[in-house]
């Protein structure tokens, strides 16, 4: 497989991670980015599960068909609480806070 080969904006993050603040930062970041993802990459499945359209959530939910479509297949989306909350109670499922595995 060939490699890709590194941008600008790939070398200029290399070149930030040799700063410790600026490296943690990043990985928080990421983590949250990625945390976010995966969250709504379950919520997607669980709609289909309900065998239910993105337009029907929608439509169930108030949210407007672009916002979930764009929640369910982009990368690196930010949706509000309150809309994950919506979204998770149509296709039957809560919200809860659980203790990380140590």
């Amino acid at each position: 497989m060939a490699r890709r080969r590194k941008t600008a904006f790939d070398r200029y993050v290399s070149e930030r991670m040799k700063s410790s603040e600026f490296a943690e930062a990043y990985r928080e970041a990421k983590n949250e980015i990625d945390a976010t993802d995966k969250l709504m990459r379950r919520l997607d499945k669980e709609r289909e599960t309900a065998h239910l359209t993105k337009a029907e959530l929608a439509r169930r939910t108030g949210i407007p068909a672009e916002t979930v479509r764009k929640l369910l297949t982009a990368a690196g989306v930010n949706p509000t609480v309150s809309t994950i909350n919506r979204l998770a109670a149509e296709v039957g499922l809560t919200l809860a806070l659980v203790k990380k595995a140590s």
